[in-house]
């Protein structure tokens, strides 16, 4: 059981990190900064700073808002960030 718990603790770390990175790679390819994403949605500054730097921050309603207002499907945000080149990460 405590294995279990670990592997899971891990996936969802690990997708917390490809939302982030998702996330700020986005931003970098609208020329937008995390100001204008909070702007955007309408909270503090500060809130949207730290989620975006605490993968364990990460909530499914801020990956459903992130996505919309960055104009990509939620599921998009989930997978593994791609290579300069256009491959995904290894």
């Amino acid at each position: 059981m405590k294995t279990e718990n670990k592997l899971r603790s891990k996936s969802t770390l690990a997708l917390g990190k490809y939302v982030l990175i998702n996330v700020r790679s986005l931003l970098a390819e609208r020329d937008m900064t995390r100001k204008d994403l909070a702007d955007l949605m309408g909270a503090p500054a500060a809130t949207v700073y730290g989620i975006l730097d605490d993968p364990n921050r990460i909530k499914v309603n801020h990956v459903e808002i992130f996505a919309r207002l960055l104009g990509v499907p939620a599921e998009e945000l989930f997978k593994k960030p791609r290579c300069a080149d256009g491959r995904r990460r290894v």
